[in-house]
Formats: structure tokens, sequence, C-alpha cells
């Protein structure tokens, strides 16, 4: 090839080369880059439409196993690992908003009741829930769990210390007194009773009551506990003269030492969660199915 057809082929790649480098970035810079990984290694990629939500996500067989642990979810953290918390997981809804890598957490599935606490906006009407008291003493904290009155003085509501594991689990077997179920609309809250479903938590001047009074119900979470919206007013706790029982009350005010917390019952829980393995077994290795 003489130097003037190469000299064309050169002007020609120098012109065409940018646009060659458009189509090239128009192919992908709409798209995101989504790695999946299992055991610190990839398995697959996936892309997405930016501004999209993932959709349905990957699955492993349901009988790969890790060191005991089932598979739990998918994450963004690596090298995860935690006995009682979770980590934050993804679902379809998840938006990326940059190309993102995905790890499979493991987690160890125990087949018992128990208590897990969880945010107001993950509760619905049909979850039983405790309430919990949670208040900080000068040598140790406590919790204290809300139950219905059990006594002629209704305004008496006597709360029993509970433990909670690591601050986000119970696992007591906690009758029906401790059980509450609770309607939300838009930010406020009806607390109801368990066991009479056409009574409901309400608030007068001076105290806390349970019937089927249409007014004062609506109560919101304020400064980390229970506010009645109406009579403007905080549900607290005052010690009945020794720590393992408590006066749930309202006050004017919220107390600096005390917040409240919200349980969900499930009957199984799972621990132990982690991102790794030292052995995993999967029928036919690893895969996604």
């Amino acid at each position: 090839m003489n130097k003037l057809a190469m000299k064309r082929i050169s002007f020609l790649v120098f012109l065409l080369l940018p646009l060659l480098t458009i189509r090239a970035e128009d192919s992908t810079s709409n798209n995101y880059v989504i790695s999946w990984y299992i055991n610190g290694k990839i398995v697959s990629t996936s892309t997405i439409p930016i501004g999209q939500p993932l959709g349905e996500l990957p699955k492993l067989a349901d009988d790969a196993i890790c060191e005991g642990k089932s598979f739990y979810g998918w994450t963004a953290e690596a090298d995860y690992s935690h006995e009682i918390d979770a980590p934050s997981c993804i679902d379809e809804n998840t938006i990326p908003s940059s190309n993102t890598t995905y790890h499979a957490v493991f987690a160890e599935k125990v087949e018992e009741t128990c208590w897990l606490k969880t945010d107001v906006k993950d509760i619905s009407y049909t979850d039983k829930i405790a309430i919990v008291l949670e208040v900080i003493g000068s040598d140790s904290t406590y919790n204290y769990v809300l139950k219905e009155p059990q006594n002629s003085d209704k305004n008496k509501w006597v709360a029993s210390i509970v433990e909670v594991k690591n601050g986000r689990r119970i696992t007591y077997n906690l009758d029906n007194l401790y059980i509450w179920h609770i309607s939300k609309n838009n930010d406020s809250l009806i607390i109801y009773s368990s066991l009479e479903y056409d009574k409901w938590l309400y608030c007068t001047k001076d105290s806390i009551k349970l019937d089927a009074t249409e007014s004062d119900k609506y109560f919101k979470m304020k400064n980390n506990t229970l506010y009645n919206i109406s009579r403007k007013l905080y549900i607290a706790g005052a010690y009945a003269g020794y720590v393992e029982w408590l006066y749930w009350n309202v006050y004017s005010k919220a107390k600096s030492t005390q917040s409240i917390a919200f349980f969900k019952k499930y009957d199984y829980f799972y621990k132990n969660f982690s991102t790794t393995c030292n052995s995993l077994y999967t029928p036919l290795a690893i895969q996604i199915v």
C-alpha cells in the first residue's frame, strides 16, 4: 500500500473515530451495569436502564448452602458479617444510581417465635406488635413492654421489664396482653387492642386509657416516642418504686432518657448474616436460577 493510500485511510479513521466513540457511548450510557457476586466471585451481570428499578432479582438454588446457612438476599455491602443485624438489602423496587455490585447474603434461619424491632412505616394492621419503652438508667438500660391494664384502676398501665437482645430481638413468649394492632392514616396512628378489636388507646388530660371513644385517639411518633396529636401529650413511664415495674403515663414534654420502639411478631428469625463462606455448596456448582 503506497503512502497516499495510507494517508487517506488515516484521515478517514480520524474523521470516523469520534462518530464510532459516540455510537459506543450511546449503546451503554443509557444503562447501568449490575454485577452479581456469590462468595466473592462474580457469577452474572445485567444491564438496567438509568432511572429504572431492578425488577425481578436473581435467585439462588433452594438448596444452596453456605456453612449451614441459606440464601437471604442481596446487598451492596461486601464482606458483611453480623450475628443479629441483617445488612441493608435491595428489592425489585431498588433504583441503582450507578454501575453497582451486589453480593449474596447468607443467614441461619431459626424456626422460633420472636419479636423483631421494626420501623413504623413497615407495619400493617394485621401485624402483631409489641410496644417497648427503652429507659436509660444511671447504670443500665431497661426495656418495658406495654400491656393492657389488668386491675380496677384503668389509669395504671403496669409494664414489665423485657430483655431485648442487641436492641433488636425479643424471644419471650408474649401473651395477648402485650399485643397491639396499628392502623395508619398518613402520619397518624390508631393503636388497637388485640383482645378487644373495638377498643383503642386514647389520652385524657392526665392519663392513657383504652376504650371505644373517638376523641383523642390519634398518635404519631415524635421525639422518639408516641405523641397524642390532639392532647399534645407524650407517652412515657414512671417507676412504681422499683426497677422491675413501671407505670405508663402522659407528659407535656418528652423524656430525654426514654424512647418507644415497635417490635413485630415472627414465627422465625434469621441470625449470623454473612456474604462470605469458607465452603459453599450449590448443586451443579455456583449458579443463579
